[in-house]
């Protein structure tokens, strides 16, 4: 409740602040991440900010099977994607994003959709699908979208070198 009062405090919409709750925003960064965009709110889905407030699949991973990093000097955004993958099936999909929230929802949503897809149909995946399945970006976002493919692209290459 002081976190709500908190950003209420702030200037920040009482909507947007209700939605946070509503996803259960426990972390006081990831909050402070979402807000950044507050004066946006409008633009954003509920499914980015779902995305941007529960990010799915962040983290390591040990022993990954291909890893894959791509770096947007534009915006000063970094993803990486760790791959499990068993016979040209992705089986388990990790990230690290930082530091764009678009870039981290894209991303989140990008783990999501690869698990199960075979190496060829995840490469088939555009920034395009991503940002519909976002429920859309802001115009000055939409390139964010462009980062989890790159680096999908990647550790594809990159298991596949070392798949031989």
């Amino acid at each position: 409740m002081d976190r709500i009062r908190a950003a209420e405090d702030e200037g920040i919409s009482p909507h947007l602040v209700t939605k946070l709750v509503d996803y259960n925003a426990v972390s006081w960064s990831k909050l402070n991440s979402a807000l950044r965009v507050r004066e946006k709110e409008h633009m954003y889905s509920d499914i980015v900010i779902k995305h941007l407030t529960h990010p799915r699949n962040e983290g390591l991973m040990d022993n990954p099977d291909a890893v894959g990093t791509a770096v947007s000097l534009e915006c000063e955004s970094t993803v990486t994607l760790y791959l499990r993958v068993i016979e040209e099936r992705i089986v388990e999909v990790k990230f690290q994003a930082s530091p764009c929230g678009a870039v981290l929802a894209s991303t989140s949503l990008v783990t999501e959709l690869l698990r199960g897809m075979t190496l060829d149909e995840a490469l088939a995946l555009t920034p395009g699908e991503i940002v519909k399945s976002l429920g859309g970006l802001p115009p000055d976002k939409v390139r964010c979208a462009v980062l989890a493919p790159q680096a999908l692209r990647n550790a594809i290459a990159h298991f596949r070198a070392r798949s031989g």
